[in-house]
């Protein structure tokens, strides 16, 4: 019950947290929300992993398919 219940609550998390916050905070918030789903995981291991994935999904959504998504609404003001 706890795979599921914390992949499935990432995947809400990030979708109530883009807007507001954009995917420079929601997207490390995420993966370290599922990352809870296993007792095993080491956390340096996945702040890591956060980070690196959060900027690969940056460079992917918004500068090469150019994708609306807010990076940081709150530092650009929009």
């Amino acid at each position: 019950v706890r795979g599921p219940l914390f992949v499935l609550g990432a995947v809400v998390l990030f979708g109530a947290l883009i807007r507001p916050l954009g995917i420079v905070i929601a997207g490390p918030v995420a993966v370290l929300f599922a990352g809870a789903a296993d007792r095993e995981t080491r956390p340096l291991e996945l702040i890591i992993y956060a980070l690196v994935l959060s900027t690969l999904s940056i460079i992917l959504f918004k500068y090469i398919l150019r994708l609306p998504i807010p990076l940081a609404p709150f530092l650009l003001g929009y």
